[in-house]
């Protein structure tokens, strides 16, 4: 028997960052060097040299700035405090942030956001912008913004024993999610289905489609657009996730009584093009936790680099958009990838604190599965049986829980219902049975629900 990761019909998708080259130091570019006819004399900043390939045959290319300077203000313990803290570094961020961009015109940079939880910003860069930019003293480094990603891609919900706890009353109300909402950062969802009806609570979308211009691939065609269609799934993973975490019609999701906040960051190809697409998404999340009371968010996502222990470095940006979301309660999950590999894990599963799930069978589907990825042999699984670990799952040391993946039946695009398989639809369930967790304790930090779960089962 064999099993395709990706279908026509039914994508279980695998999101792939791939940098137009690797293997580059960035040390190597503060020596000096010439793009077209101009020469930069050595500097202190940092620079990717991915980005002076890109203006020696470009105008623009889309990047990262880094500045220097911490806000100086820790995190602590308190999430109430954290909340408060949060914005105050927001506000020392948005200053610095402000001084460097006001030396800039518009013929320098087409600015596309500043970030919350980092000192930084990103835009579109020209040779003369980035002169400015090198001679800039509070400039500490500057990076592509340039990414290509593809999505991870019913017997579940009874295996993670939801069912049993939907039986469980509170203060009166069933535990289903009620009063939970959770953050589903993917492709968008499709609100009109009729399991997914009236639950999406609000959308958003931050989807650059790569083009040197900046164009967009939000519904409206910017890179950046919120309110009631903004999140329209024109591809079918963010549907099928949403679905799993709180689906409400002819099956059931794990949280089957929460509501969904649907942020579009994959455009119809379920590709996305911008590191800081994701990173502006997980910020909006925790921007907007209180007005939609979001206590997860969840990612299923993964760099085509594996590691075999944390990223925090190599993905800033996501570190410091996390780290500010789990302070103030907010639990994140990611999916751990679809590669079949045993010692390592994808990103941003691999970020410190951030909960990440590996995929388990949820029955036995036969004997001699095997598993492909566009067409790609990943691995064979001889024999199959509820809660053994699926041979493409990514897993590692790192690996905190793993949860149903294979051939979950859920929402899809067309208003049905159809499986999908992959760590991508694992997580999913470890977002829904958060939610329950917080509707019956609503004092759990994220450390306690990964701590419970993880020591649980």
């Amino acid at each position: 028997m064999t099993k395709n990761l990706i279908k026509l019909s039914f994508v279980s998708t695998i999101l792939t960052i791939i940098y137009f080259s690797v293997g580059y130091s960035f040390e190597d570019a503060i020596t000096g060097f010439t793009i077209k006819g101009v020469k930069f004399e050595p500097s202190n900043v940092i620079i990717d040299p991915n980005i002076i390939d890109y203006l020696e045959v470009n105008d623009w290319t889309p990047v990262i700035i880094r500045l220097h300077g911490d806000s100086g203000i820790s995190y602590t313990l308190d999430i109430k405090e954290n909340k408060v803290i949060y914005n105050r570094r927001a506000e020392f961020f948005e200053e610095a942030e402000r001084t460097v961009l006001s030396t800039l015109s518009d013929e320098d940079l087409k600015f596309k956001s500043k970030f919350s939880s980092s000192n930084g910003f990103s835009g579109y860069v020209s040779l003369a912008g980035l002169e400015k930019l090198m001679k800039n003293p509070q400039v500490r480094e500057i990076v592509s913004d340039y990414i290509e990603v593809k999505a991870f891609l019913s017997e579940s919900i009874p295996l993670i024993n939801a069912d049993k706890v939907w039986n469980v009353e509170i203060d009166g109300n069933n535990i289903t999610g009620i009063g939970q909402t959770i953050c589903v950062i993917d492709t968008g969802v499709n609100s009109s289905h009729p399991g997914l009806a009236g639950k999406i609570l609000a959308e958003a979308c931050f989807c650059d489609s790569g083009e040197e211009n900046g164009t967009g691939c939000c519904p409206d065609g910017n890179y950046e657009q919120f309110g009631d269609g903004s999140a329209l799934d024109d591809e079918g993973h963010g549907t099928h996730v949403a679905g799993i975490v709180a689906a409400n019609g002819s099956l059931k999701g794990v949280a089957f009584n929460a509501n969904i906040v649907a942020v579009k960051v994959l455009d119809y190809n379920g590709t996305a093009h911008k590191n800081s697409d994701i990173t502006d998404a997980i910020e909006w999340c925790t921007s907007n936790a209180e007005t939609y009371n979001i206590s997860v968010i969840s990612m299923n996502f993964g760099t085509a680099s594996l590691f075999d222990s944390n990223c925090d470095a190599t993905y800033g940006e996501w570190y410091n958009a996390t780290i500010g979301a789990i302070t103030q309660g907010i639990f994140v999950d990611a999916a751990t990838g679809n590669n079949g590999n045993v010692t390592h894990i994808a990103a941003p599963a691999c970020i410190t604190n951030v909960t990440s799930v590996g995929a388990v069978y949820d029955a036995n589907i036969g004997d001699d599965v095997s598993w492909y990825y566009y067409g790609n042999y990943i691995c064979t699984d001889s024999t199959t049986y509820a809660d053994k670990v699926t041979c493409f799952s990514n897993r590692n040391n790192m690996t905190d829980v793993f949860a149903p993946g294979s051939e979950i039946n859920s929402t899809i695009i067309n208003g049905s219902y159809g499986p999908m398989s992959g760590t991508s639809m694992a997580a999913p369930h470890v977002a829904g049975l958060t939610a329950l967790m917080k509707q019956a304790n609503n004092s759990l930090t994220p450390a306690d629900i990964e701590s419970i779960i993880i020591r649980t089962g």
